[in-house]
């Protein structure tokens, strides 16, 4: 069994959009094969090796080769210096922070997220060229369209019959599964109208058409609709009168429910208020009862009784007993006279 990714999952790569699209930019620009370079990228998926692409810049003596095929390098005249080589291993994720120049070398390297052996000087030469090749414009549009096909995709997973055919129509957002089962609720409930047999309140025949339903089923689309704010407005025919008379029976349903879910609020709450009377009447008795017992008992302390030495003012306790014992003796006196 051999761990070699499949052709499948290198396609879902960042780098397999990317590198072609520099590679338009690139070939569209002569301008770009001024630095001499080897590059080899080593694309990874969480650690794992997924592919390689290489970038063979030549100078203005040959145009740029930007291949998933390794290319042969030229033998080196006798006055130039061999080309130099930059192996770079990078995560699919970090390639686009790195061709929109949001992620740096030195910055890749100090992170660890871009690990450079050989010309480690040429990765700022690349940057330049990126820069120049509208790598961040690339990246941003490859982003938008990815962005657009997975709202494509989960549009046509909750609502197919409303799209088109193409895989990337956008001319429909993708809305929830529950708020697309109430809008398909909603075109019953109004073809429903069209029918004879099909108003609200009305009991169906034996012999009615398929599709329509009576009271539950109507009471149930009304409850849906009115939580998700959808405004119907249906037509009936009165019987004996003409013309047709159109009116909103969802609005006139839910005026009456919400009138008597407020009358049964208001009789549990009457009915609680009323078995609690009791308990309540008890409750304000006892706290009564205790806001006199504290009073009287307030009233009834001696003060006097109170420690002087509990008290910030300094007395001498000796005198206040020697004056006392002088007003009892000027008390006797006064009897005895």
């Amino acid at each position: 069994m051999t761990n070699k990714p499949s052709a499948k999952a290198i396609a879902k790569l960042n780098a397999t959009t990317l590198f072609p699209e520099i590679r338009k930019e690139i070939i569209a620009n002569p301008s770009l094969f001024a630095i001499r370079g080897f590059f080899i990228f080593n694309v990874t998926k969480k650690n794992r090796p997924m592919t390689e692409w290489y970038l063979l810049f030549q100078g203005f003596d040959a145009p740029a080769i930007v291949s998933q095929k390794k290319p042969e390098i030229p033998k080196a005249k006798r006055d130039e210096d061999p080309i130099p080589v930059a192996i770079l291993q990078i995560e699919d994720s970090d390639l686009l922070n790195f061709m929109s120049g949001g992620l740096t070398g030195p910055r890749g390297i100090v992170s660890g997220k871009i690990k450079i052996a050989g010309a480690v000087e040429l990765a700022e030469q690349l940057e330049q060229i990126f820069k120049k090749a509208k790598g961040p414009e690339k990246t941003l549009a490859y982003l938008d369209n990815k962005r657009t096909e997975k709202e494509a995709a989960r549009a046509r997973l909750f609502c197919p019959s409303e799209l088109s055919s193409s895989p990337t129509s956008t001319s429909h957002k993708p809305i929830p599964a529950t708020q697309s089962k109430v809008h398909d609720l909603a075109r019953r409930y109004s073809a429903m109208a069209k029918q004879p047999n099909g108003t609200l309140g009305v009991p169906i025949d034996v012999g009615a058409k398929s599709g329509s339903f009576g009271w539950s089923e109507g009471a149930q689309v009304s409850g849906l609709l009115n939580r998700y704010n959808v405004r119907t407005t249906t037509t009936t025919i009165a019987t004996g009168t003409t013309p047709i008379e159109q009116f909103d029976t969802t609005n006139k349903m839910t005026s009456s429910d919400e009138s008597k879910e407020q009358k049964i609020s208001e009789e549990t709450v009457r009915k609680h208020f009323d078995e609690n009377k009791e308990d309540m009447d008890v409750e304000k008795e006892i706290e009564t009862n205790l806001q006199v017992s504290m009073s009287s008992r307030m009233q009834e302390f001696d003060l006097v009784d109170i420690p002087l030495s509990n008290s910030n003012t300094n007395v001498d306790l000796s005198k206040v007993e020697e004056e006392e014992e002088e007003e009892e003796e000027e008390g006797e006196t006064v009897e005895q006279s």
